[in-house]
């Protein structure tokens, strides 16, 4: 269900409600799910928990331009 490496969007119910923060996977081992988070901490989630609602796979609009394989390539001719 969740790869390692990658980054989600998770859902938990707390005292406000839902609540949502992005994570990325450093392990998973069902149920349990331990994740980074930007500011460097760790966290493990029981997925089984009544308390974890859901998690989102974020996926980057555009992918990442390669812009030092962009600049190596050599011109190509044009025919006219």
């Amino acid at each position: 269900m969740f790869e390692i490496g990658k980054t989600y969007k998770i859902y938990e119910i707390d005292a406000d409600g839902l609540s949502f923060h992005s994570a990325t996977v450093i392990d998973w081992q069902p149920p349990l799910l331990k994740v980074s988070h930007p500011n460097g901490g760790h966290v493990i989630h029981n997925t089984a928990s009544q308390y974890f609602h859901r998690a989102e796979l974020l996926q980057s609009a555009h992918p990442k331009f390669d812009m030092e394989a962009f600049f190596s390539e050599a011109p190509k001719q044009i025919d006219t």
